[in-house]
């Protein structure tokens, strides 16, 4: 089945997900991720995008992106080289790490965009991982909160904190607020066939709209 071209956001923005090759791990300890996270704050320095939320878990990664100087995919393609480079010497392995082209969907509103930085974040709640997203080291929600460093500017944090408030002290704690609520919004997900992630984004639009 040929592949449809990707639908552009008109905001440039993009929830992303990029997987392991059949489901394997793509981090196999903490050095890995954090030579993806180096790799992020590279590209990012030389304008490549703006980076909003983030959240690695050992087989995937979600990204909250928006282009820069480059298309989204010319970004992706390069991160998915320079990371499998490192990822196969390491190990001594050869061949594709990554399960085809990365996912996406298209974020047009801002509720869409808060809603999708909550859901990454809670990622490894979801997973059973831990109980709060603020115990998890692999995401930004600490970076959000103030309890991590912003190494480097790797998440542009004003953005989306001056939705919840102008003060950065009162946003900060209804952040913290907002992420903790239950979500039945959907979004990309590992288990998804790629024709139903345009039904799901456009679902959740209506929902926001109505």
């Amino acid at each position: 089945m040929p592949r449809h071209p990707r639908a552009l956001s008109e905001s440039g923005m993009y929830h992303v997900m990029v997987r392991g090759i059949n489901k394997m791990n793509i981090f196999l300890d903490g050095d890995d991720k954090a030579t993806f996270l180096d790799t992020l704050i590279k590209m990012k320095s030389q304008g490549e995008y703006t980076l909003y939320a983030y959240c690695l878990m050992s087989n995937h990664v979600h990204l909250l992106i928006k282009e820069g100087a480059d298309s989204l995919s010319r970004t992706m393609k390069r991160l998915g080289i320079s990371y499998s480079h490192y990822f196969n010497k390491k190990y001594d392995r050869v061949g594709h790490l990554f399960q085809g082209r990365f996912r996406s969907e298209n974020i047009e509103t801002e509720e869409y965009l808060l809603s999708c930085t909550r859901y990454i974040h809670n990622n490894p709640v979801k997973a059973f991982l831990v109980s709060d997203p603020s115990h998890y080291k692999w995401s930004s929600y600490n970076i959000y909160i103030n309890k991590a460093e912003n190494r480097d500017q790797i998440i542009s944090t004003g953005f989306i904190l001056n939705m919840f408030a102008k003060n950065k002290i009162t946003a900060i704690k209804r952040f913290e607020e907002f992420t903790s609520l239950s979500c039945e919004d959907e979004f990309i997900d590992l288990e998804q066939p790629e024709e139903d992630i345009e039904k799901i984004q456009i679902k959740n639009i209506k929902k926001i709209l109505d």
